[in-house]
């Protein structure tokens, strides 16, 4: 891969990234009440939403991983 298309290849990852970032944060948090009522302080999703959570974090270090390889 030539520098360019590096360039353009970290660039498209930076997008997914932000995408990644901007759904993550779209994702409800439970109101503070039931945060409290939670046996550990980690509980702040609901259980279907903090799956979605950790598979939007898994992805942000797949590409977190993926521009370290292409610095290099």
């Amino acid at each position: 891969m030539n520098r360019e298309e590096k360039a353009q290849y970290y660039d498209w990852l930076m997008q997914q990234y932000q995408i990644n970032e901007n759904q993550l944060s779209r994702i409800p948090k439970l109101s503070i009440e039931e945060q409290s009522k939670s046996a550990t302080v980690s509980d702040v999703y609901s259980p279907e939403n903090l799956e979605q959570v950790n598979q939007l974090r898994m992805r942000l270090q797949q590409i977190e991983a993926e521009c370290k390889k292409i610095m290099m």
